[in-house]
C-alpha cells in the first residue's frame, strides 16, 4: 500500500472520532457553585444586562435576562415577591417577571444589593407546556462600591449655612416672615378703608332698627309702668345714635349743653331745638308720676321728624 493511501485511510478515520468528540464535549452539562447536586442540563441566557448599567450598593436595580426560543411555551407570571427561590446573604430580590413580547423573552429580576461584588444567581427552573421543566443558569452580574479608597476619608464638617438647603430654610423662612407680616399690615389697613364704612353703616342700621321698634311699642298700648320703662331706654339708645353720628359724646351731656354744641352733620336740627327735646324729655322722665300717653307721642313725633330729615340729608 502507498503511503499516500495510509495518510488518507488514517484521515478518514480520525474525523469521524474528532467530530464525535468535539459534538460530546459540547452537549455535556453546564455545572455552577453552589448547585453541585443538579445533574441535568443548564440552558444558559442570551444577553444579561443591568437598568442602570452601573449598580451601586443599596439601588433598586433590574436585572433584564433575555432568554432563547426554547422558553417560548413557558407562560408569562409575575411574582411580587421571590425571596425563597432567589435568596443570597448580600442580595435582596424584590420581583421577578417573565415577559414575551413578540419574538423577545426575557426574565426581568428586581433586586437591592448590600455589598459589593459579582454576584451568581441559583439556578432556576421554568415549566414548559412542551418541553417540560427548563433550567436556567449561569446568571451573573456584577454591584460596584460607591466608596473606593481615596473616598473612605472623612471630610470636615460643613459649616451650618453652607450645608445644601440650610441658607434656603433659614432665608426663605426669613423672607416668608417677613412677607406674612408686611402682609398682614396692608391688609389691616386696607380692611379699615374698605370695612370701616361699611361697619359702621351696619351699625347705624341696628341703632335705628332699635329705636323704630320702641317708638312703635310705644304709640301703641301698654301698661303706664312698661311704658315709662320703654321712654327711659329710648332716650338713652337716642342719645347713643346723636354720639354715632357726631362724634361726640352724647351719652353725659345735659340739655343746656346741647345748646352749646356745633354739631357739623348734614340734616341736623339746631341745637336748641335738641335743648328743648331733652328737657321736656328729662321732665317726663323724672316728674314721680306715669308720663302722660298724649306728651309721649309728641316726643315720638319729634324723633321721626329728626329721623326723616337726617335721611334726606344722607340720600342727597
Amino acid at each position: 500500500m502507498k503511503s499516500g493511501n495510509f495518510f488518507n485511510l488514517r484521515a478518514a478515520i480520525l474525523l469521524p472520532v474528532l467530530l464525535f468528540l468535539t459534538a460530546a464535549l459540547y452537549a455535556q452539562p453546564v455545572f455552577f457553585s453552589g448547585d453541585e447536586d443538579f445533574q441535568g442540563e443548564i440552558i444558559l441566557p442570551r444577553e444579561i444586562y443591568m437598568l442602570p448599567q452601573t449598580v451601586y450598593i443599596g439601588d433598586r436595580a433590574r436585572l433584564v435576562i433575555t432568554l432563547g426560543p426554547v422558553f417560548n411555551d413557558v407562560p408569562v407570571f409575575i411574582n411580587p415577591e421571590p425571596r425563597d427561590l432567589l435568596s443570597l446573604p448580600d442580595l435582596t430580590v424584590n420581583r421577578m417577571e417573565l415577559e414575551k413580547r413578540g419574538e423577545n423573552i426575557r426574565l426581568l429580576v428586581d433586586f437591592v444589593s448590600y455589598a459589593p461584588g459579582t454576584f451568581l444567581l441559583p439556578l432556576l427552573e421554568l415549566h414548559s407546556a412542551s418541553a417540560g421543566p427548563l433550567v436556567l443558569g449561569g446568571i451573573q452580574f456584577t454591584v460596584t462600591s460607591i466608596l473606593t479608597p481615596a473616598m473612605m476619608v472623612l471630610s470636615d464638617p460643613v459649616q451650618p449655612l453652607a450645608a445644601p438647603g440650610t441658607g434656603l430654610i433659614v432665608y426663605g423662612g426669613a423672607g416668608l416672615i417677613i412677607f406674612v407680616v408686611f402682609l398682614m399690615i396692608a391688609a389691616l389697613l386696607w380692611s379699615r378703608k374698605i370695612f370701616g364704612p361699611l361697619k359702621n353703616r351696619f351699625r347705624k342700621k341696628r341703632l335705628l332698627a332699635s329705636l323704630d321698634q320702641k317708638i312703635k311699642i310705644l304709640r301703641g298700648e301698654c301698661e303706664p309702668v312698661r311704658r315709662n320703662e320703654i321712654f327711659s331706654l329710648l332716650a338713652g339708645e337716642f342719645r347713643e345714635f346723636l354720639s354715632f353720628i357726631t362724634g361726640v359724646d352724647c351719652r353725659v351731656l345735659t340739655p343746656p349743653e346741647f345748646s352749646k354744641q356745633v354739631f357739623d352733620v348734614p340734616g341736623f336740627p339746631e341745637p336748641g331745638c335738641l335743648h328743648e327735646l331733652f328737657r321736656q324729655w328729662d321732665n317726663l322722665r323724672f316728674c314721680g308720676q306715669p308720663a302722660p300717653h298724649p306728651e309721649i307721642l309728641k316726643i315720638l313725633d319729634s324723633l321721626e321728624a329728626f329721623f326723616k330729615n337726617t335721611a334726606k340729608a344722607d340720600k342727597k
